[in-house]
């Protein structure tokens, strides 16, 4: 479970920032890592020992983590690999 729940909190966070800040991509290809630092300091760094870390990522990312992103991402990337 802590290896799925790893790639769902990064997979929800990525999913929030570019909710949050819509040219997420743009901001970063150009290295302008302001926005996500601020973002991550406002919800993730300043409550981090505050608050259990479901709770912490649910907050930050505005719903519970679950499998659904992980499962999707890896079938996305593997579904053609492997015919399914």
């Amino acid at each position: 479970q802590g290896f799925a729940m790893l790639h769902n909190e990064k997979l929800g966070m990525a999913a929030a920032l570019r909710r949050d800040i819509p040219d997420l991509d743009d901001r970063l290809a150009a290295g302008e890592i302001g926005d996500v630092v601020r973002w991550l300091g406002a919800r993730i760094h300043r409550r981090g020992r505050m608050v259990p870390p479901r709770q912490l990522i649910a907050e930050a990312i505005g719903h519970a983590p679950d499998e659904r992103a992980l499962l999707g991402y890896l079938e996305a990337k593997y579904a053609g690999l492997h015919d399914l």
